[in-house]
């Protein structure tokens, strides 16, 4: 299975799930199983209702293997399967949500699965349905690309910043003249 691949056949993430699974805890044991998928919720709406599945496919293949996980792990598992949904690496974030429940909040400058922070403050919201399928599969890779733009961005500004420094810890007036001239 492709896990760059925009899939939108909700048994491919599963299938995925179990690989992983199996992989990690060395399953030759194939039980029998029938998956069934009986959801009123909207695909393509934004609202985690792949990683809603992603998570509870794999607490269920957990339970059916009798294998006992923390919350990060269940989360990490169900990640993997929210990736294929996503046609990328998904950022954790839902799956996380899921699994811990709450609101998400973002105390790190960098996110990755598991930093996020949830809370639970009281808090009522309406979801709505524009009719508008949402297309995560170019918003991934459109943030990651604005994220590097943005880390390519400081690392130049932090090199000029040391010659800077450099410069007049040596008293070398006349690079420090160039840097100012070059970078204004």
């Amino acid at each position: 299975v492709d896990y760059y691949s925009v899939n939108r056949d909700p048994i491919v993430p599963l299938g995925v799930i179990l690989q992983a699974v199996r992989k990690t805890y060395s399953l030759d044991d194939m039980r029998k199983m029938r998956i069934d998928i009986n959801s009123q919720s909207p695909q393509c709406k934004g609202i985690g209702s792949s990683s809603a599945l992603a998570v509870g496919f794999a607490a269920n293949l957990f339970r059916l293997y009798d294998i006992s996980v923390s919350r990060h792990q269940l989360s990490f598992f169900g990640n993997i399967g929210d990736s294929v949904c996503h046609g990328g690496r998904a950022s954790g974030i839902d799956s996380n949500a899921v699994v811990y429940g709450g609101m998400v909040q973002f105390p790190l400058i960098e996110t990755r699965p598991g930093s996020a922070q949830m809370a639970a403050p009281e808090l009522s919201f309406l979801l709505v349905d524009t009719g508008k399928n949402t297309d995560t599969s170019s918003t991934v890779p459109r943030q990651v690309s604005v994220s590097r733009r943005k880390h390519s961005l400081l690392e130049e500004i932090d090199s000029l910043s040391i010659d800077g420094w450099r410069s007049i810890k040596r008293k070398n007036y006349s690079n420090l003249e160039v840097l100012i001239g070059e970078n204004g």
